[in-house]
């Protein structure tokens, strides 16, 4: 059985999911390469090719916990940056009236 460990990787996406497994992988290898087709700004902005970038986003516990492992001081500087914190009982989404959605599953 061979070890994931070489002398290089490559992750496609810049965005977290991709950061997230950089740093995952950056352990176990010499170099780790992020391709990214947006040139990255140092400012918390939108890139072009992220059309759902300004939505609301949410971060869950699960992945909280598996960042503060992976990257130790992430929550403070998430939070720093300006995360909130939530209760899931806060949440509530309201829609247009016009929209409708339909179950794509039928029970």
């Amino acid at each position: 059985m061979s070890s994931l460990s070489g002398k290089k990787a490559v992750v496609i996406g810049a965005g977290m999911g991709g950061l997230a497994a950089a740093k995952a992988l950056s352990g176990h290898f010499d170099r780790v390469t992020v391709l990214e087709r947006d040139t990255l700004s140092s400012d918390a902005a939108p890139r072009p090719g992220t059309p759902q970038a300004r939505h609301l986003h949410a971060l869950l516990a699960g992945g909280l916990i598996a960042l503060n492992e992976l990257i130790p001081g992430i929550e403070t500087e998430l939070e720093q940056a300006g995360a909130v914190r939530i209760a899931t009982g806060d949440v509530r989404m309201e829609r247009p009236a016009s929209i409708r959605i339909r179950n794509a599953i039928s029970v």
